[in-house]
């Protein structure tokens, strides 16, 4: 079994490094990649341990990093990297996890309140490093009865903050688009940053863009400099993970799979299983692994 997307609290995620890596191991994952966003500070902290004590699996050296393409803000996955390269490079390029949380946070809150939602300011309060300042907006706003309207955007009326973050936050079709892209790197810059570094950019998750994802890929297939994509993914139907496949092949893509395990983070998405429907074996990478 392979999880090649996860987070720790070196970003957005949950578990500390070492507490991921003994999950990984109890949990019998053959192959772990730790896919922190816009960091690759996990490996430096790895660094300072005898990594066998932890886990005895094959660990890739992993990143996930935001990037824009044709006015949308996406996400690409670097694996093989060179994580010290990455960690002396990525602060010149691209704000860290805590400064895009912050910054996002604060363009959203001012859409909301444009648009006639009742929030009190003082009522958020969130660790940018840790916790998405967006989800603690929505869940001040929906303490308030004139807002449960904002609901109607969520099917079944159910909130999610990664709904919320890739189909509208980063969508510029959307009315609550955020635009950041004026903080990001274009993808032609971090495609080539993840190939010096010595590594593969995958494209994660594409089907999280909703109604954008396939023009996204094609976008990606476009731009070039794709190595492979991520086909087996928590949320992923049969359908579409069938049909990465065959896009895979035609472009002669490698294939990769990951959870993207958050922890307590995102619950309902275990390491390895995602949210049950997933248990990847080692040989769908062994042509690049």
């Amino acid at each position: 079994m392979i999880d090649l997307h996860t987070h720790t609290n070196c970003s957005d995620g949950a578990d500390d490094v070492l507490e991921l890596l003994k999950k990984a191991e109890q949990r019998k994952i053959e192959v772990l990649s730790i896919t922190d966003h816009n960091t690759c500070l996990a490996y430096k902290k790895l660094n300072t341990v005898n990594l066998k004590q932890y886990y005895t699996g094959i660990l890739i050296n992993g990143c996930e990093l935001r990037t824009v393409i044709d006015g949308y803000n996406i996400e690409l996955l670097g694996y093989n990297v060179n994580t010290d390269f990455l960690n002396q490079e990525l602060p010149k390029i691209e704000p860290t996890f805590a400064q895009l949380n912050e910054e996002e946070a604060k363009i959203f809150f001012e859409i909301l309140i444009n648009k006639g939602y009742t929030l009190k300011k003082e009522n958020i309060q969130f660790n940018p490093e840790t916790e998405s300042g967006n989800e603690k907006i929505i869940q001040e706003l929906l303490k308030y009865p004139e807002n449960q309207h904002f609901l109607n955007i969520f099917p079944n009326r159910e909130f999610s903050g990664k709904i919320l973050h890739k189909q509208y936050i980063t969508n510029p079709n959307s009315d609550f688009f955020v635009d950041s892209s004026a903080l990001l790197p274009d993808v032609k810059t971090i495609i080539n940053l993840i190939h010096q570094a010595g590594g593969l950019v995958f494209i994660p998750h594409i089907f999280a863009y909703g109604n954008s994802s396939k023009r996204i890929l094609e976008k990606l297939i476009k731009v070039g400099g794709i190595d492979g994509i991520e086909c087996y993914y928590s949320d992923f139907t049969k359908e579409q993970t069938q049909y990465l496949l065959r896009i895979c092949e035609e472009q002669n893509y490698y294939i990769s799979a990951g959870t993207d395990y958050h922890g307590n983070n995102r619950k309902g998405v275990e390491l390895g299983i995602g949210r049950g429907n997933m248990k990847v074996e080692k040989s769908v990478i062994e042509s690049w692994l």
